[in-house]
């Protein structure tokens, strides 16, 4: 640079420095010109970028980009012009963002520019036109608008976007550019799925002046501004564009199309019908079918079939030979959570094992419901692979229809994997859990849990006891020892619900209820001879007999069987059962076998009043005068109700070997012995008797006394006239 160019440079004259610019340029000398975009004086900076432009110097780049934020609107147009013809893209960002200069020739020249960089330079205001701000995309419409035709390869690359808010603002800026090749483009947005798209389209082919050629044209652009009357009027011109919005984004606009379809009545009408079967809402699917049936159409093989019965809500009429999975398998992802159950549950049940991969999908779906419908239905088709996930959806903690599936799935799995965790929630709060577990026990056959089970037939919820009744009965034949010790517990509540339990193996439970019939437990005999007799049992051995007719209270049928009765009547002496132990008493009486004499002497000892006598009785039926023996041995029993009842037995035996020990226990301690012994002395009228029962006339007991007294009287000995007479004195 020559030293009067610097001198101008220098120069407080604006002119001068522009002169000297021009000069530099002239000798290229970028160095000494870079300074001057930020000269004092706009002039001076508008001539230094006009410069750099004409060079096309990339190191001008950068103070350009500062220059687009300078004070004065016309340095930053020239600053825009320049990087317009540098063309170098590091500018980009900066022009983008001078797409917000508040002078509308600024941003004419940023527009311009960013268009000299081709399309991709765009991206950044295509993509504002998506911006859920109706001021934002207003902007960037316009900024479109300004750039002109250049702009139109991206706005047309822009139509392929998934935003309805992109697609809604090309469609507006494509009218406003007024360029006739934007009609065809618009003319294809009028079957837009976004109902706004379709509207913005109608719009622009207005400013465009466009005028529909033919029947389908007018009936897409009516269809498009929703005018469905004016378009049908045009009959089945209108099924193209009928068929087209059958996608369309709105439900409304579905349903009108679907009875569109309808009213067309036309083959190809019925075609696209066929196809809203699918539709991803359950109320298209549900009128297409209606419309269909009453058109008359009929589902041709299994795909069409399951559509039909799908869309129809008939989930139950499919059968495995004419269903397809594919409707189903999309159904498992609708956004209505019942149709996704049902879907689940109908793979299930048709044993589609395509559904599997699916179906463990599902596992994790929001809904409880369709979670453990998932689960049901990979328990229905046996699938293995999913026991992982089965055992996490048990353990879910908080979704109980889940783990109640789960549970359900597992047991019809029978995988070994499954048992620990499945027990651990024999223990759980919730009943239904508890249930379900237990039935997946049950059906996994799980001998080693036979104890447990049986201990859940306590439960305190009903439905926990039948599924343990029921998981027993699952089990089987090894199951049924436990049950049989179950039914002689000492817990009632544990008794009762065995017995209910072995109940439903019916004629499978014989033999165990046979041999508790014939065991010592007196409360497990009672159970198994009702459980016997609820489910048809008749015995066939003389002891299978005799043991049913004494538990059922059958007296006259233990008569009946005479000697082959004896045995178990004397066990039943013992029988905890006061009742059962009276008629076996009874019932030897009858007999009057020699075999129960021992028996009923030690039976002698009994508690309940009715039952000795009865043991007294069968002694004297059983051994006549002769019983006399065993009765005077039972006056000296340590048990003061046992010497009692042999009095008064010996009462009735009436041998007069008995008088002499019955005068002997005449001084009994117990009030009530010497009452029995002075009434049996009475009843045999032995004079023997009168001065030891005058005696007892000074007993401390006036009951006594008194008995005493009715026995002398009995006796008529004038020997205690006397006493008698002193007594009433």
């Amino acid at each position: 640079m020559s030293w009067f160019t610097l001198q101008k440079l220098k120069s407080k004259d604006q002119a001068a420095r522009c002169d000297a610019v021009r000069e530099i340029a002239r000798e290229g000398d970028i160095e000494h010109m870079l300074p001057m975009l930020a000269d004092a004086s706009a002039m001076v900076r508008v001539v230094t970028a006009n410069e750099l432009a004409r060079l096309q110097v990339t190191e001008a780049v950068a103070p350009l980009c500062t220059a687009l934020q300078d004070s004065d609107i016309n340095v930053r147009k020239a600053a825009a012009e320049a990087l317009r013809e540098i063309n170098d893209a590091a500018a980009i960002p900066a022009l983008l963002e001078a797409l917000g200069d508040n002078n509308r020739e600024v941003r004419a020249a940023v527009i311009a520019a960013l268009v000299s960089f081709g399309p991709s330079a765009l991206n950044p205001v295509i993509g504002a036109l998506g911006d859920p701000d109706e001021d934002a995309r207003k902007a960037a419409v316009n900024t479109l608008v300004q750039a002109g035709v250049g702009a139109m390869p991206a706005l047309l690359d822009a139509l392929k976007s998934d935003n309805a808010y992109v697609r809604q603002s090309v469609c507006e800026c494509l009218g406003k550019l007024n360029g006739p090749e934007a009609i065809p483009v618009l003319y294809v947005q009028l079957l837009d799925i976004n109902s706004r798209v379709r509207m913005a389209a109608a719009q622009s082919l207005q400013l465009l002046n466009w005028k529909p050629r033919d029947a389908g044209e007018y009936t897409t652009a009516m269809l498009a501004i929703g005018k469905y009357n004016e378009a049908m009027a045009h009959g089945i011109a209108a099924l193209p564009a009928l068929k087209a919005l059958l996608y369309a984004e709105e439900i409304p606009v579905r349903t009108v199309i679907v009875k569109a379809l309808a009213h067309l009545n036309q083959p190809a009408a019925t075609q696209v019908l066929v196809a809203a079967l699918d539709d991803t809402d359950s109320k298209i699917r549900r009128a297409a079918a209606e419309l269909l049936f009453k058109l008359g159409w009929r589902p041709q093989g299994p795909l069409q079939t399951t559509m039909y019965t799908v869309a129809a809500e008939l989930f139950d009429s499919l059968e495995p030979g004419n269903a397809d999975p594919a409707p189903l398998l999309k159904l498992l992802g609708d956004a209505a959570p019942d149709f996704r159950r049902r879907a689940a549950l109908t793979l299930g049940r048709l044993q589609m094992m395509s559904a599997v991969k699916a179906l463990r999908i599902n596992l994790q779906d929001r809904d409880d419901n369709v979670a453990a419908a998932a689960a049901t239905a990979l328990g229905m088709l046996g699938a293995q692979e999913a026991t992982q996930e089965l055992l996490l959806a048990l353990a879910s903690n908080g979704r109980v229809p889940l783990q109640l599936a789960a549970a359900g799935a597992l047991g019809k799995l029978c995988n070994a994997h499954a048992l620990a965790p499945l027990s651990e929630l024999l223990s759980s709060p919730t009943p239904a859990l508890r249930a379900a577990v237990i039935r997946a026990l049950g059906d996994m056959g799980a001998e080693e849990k036979i104890s447990s089970l049986v201990d859940a037939l306590t439960d305190i919820e009903t439905n926990v006891q039948n599924a343990a009744q029921d998981a027993l009965h699952a089990i089987g034949a090894p199951a049924l020892d436990a049950l049989g010790n179950a039914i002689c517990a000492p817990d009632d509540m544990k008794r009762e619900m065995a017995a209910l339990a072995l109940e439903k193996f019916e004629q499978d439970a014989i033999p165990v209820l046979i041999q508790t019939l014939e065991g010592e437990n007196a409360d497990g005999r009672k159970l198994a001879s009702s459980i016997l007799a609820r489910i048809g049992w008749e015995p066939s051995t003389p002891a299978e007999k005799a043991w049913f007719a004494l538990m059922r209270g059958n007296f006259d049928e233990l008569i009946a069987q005479k000697e082959d009765a004896v045995a178990p009547l004397i066990i039943a002496l013992k029988d905890t059962d006061p009742e059962v132990r009276g008629i076996a008493a009874a019932a030897l009486g009858e007999i009057k076998d020699k075999r129960a004499v021992a028996p009923l002497v030690l039976a002698f000892r009994e508690r309940e009043i009715e039952v000795r006598k009865k043991v007294g009785q069968a002694l004297i039926a059983i051994m006549g005068d002769e019983a006399y023996k065993p009765l005077v041995e039972a006056l000296d029993d340590k048990l003061s109700y046992v010497r009692k009842e042999a009095a008064y037995a010996l009462a009735e035996v009436h041998h007069p070997r008995a008088v002499v020990p019955l005068i002997a226990s005449l001084k009994d301690p117990v009030d009530e012995v010497r009452i029995a012994i002075s009434f049996a002395l009475g009843k045999y009228g032995d004079v023997r008797a009168v001065d030891p029962l005058v005696d007892r006339l000074r007993d401390a007991n006036p009951e006594v006394r008194a008995v005493v007294a009715r026995a002398l009287g009995e006796i008529g000995d004038k020997r205690a006239y006397n006493p008698l007479l002193q007594l009433l004195r």
